[in-house]
């Protein structure tokens, strides 16, 4: 197998448990939603801000906002998930501002 294809069992590790609710709603929507979604989120903006300012190609700026969209929108699957084990209001807003989040740093 080529070496570049081997994944550490961390690596993927870090993926399943989220995607089979082994985290915890609470540190999956703080930490890995909002704190580090929104930071990386924020670092591609100010990078694509300032490739935009050095008059690069417009596509290296798109391609540079959007990096973090897949972690985002992994991350946005997860707490949409985790929050079916959860009851009435508090399912709504849980997911109501997990959706929010998503359009926030797509579009801002």
């Amino acid at each position: 197998m080529c070496p570049w294809l081997q994944f550490e069992a961390g690596n993927v590790k870090f993926f399943t448990d989220r995607l089979a609710s082994r985290v915890p709603l609470r540190t999956l929507y703080w930490r890995d939603m909002i704190a580090i979604g929104t930071a990386a989120s924020l670092a591609c903006l100010a990078a694509s801000l300032l490739l935009a300012a050095s008059e690069a190609p417009i596509w290296l700026v798109v391609v540079v906002f959007l990096l973090p969209l897949p972690y985002n929108a992994f991350m946005w699957h997860c707490v949409w998930a985790g929050a079916a084990a959860v009851d009435g209001l508090a399912r709504l807003i849980i997911r109501s501002t997990a959706t929010i989040w998503l359009m926030i740093v797509l579009f801002v």
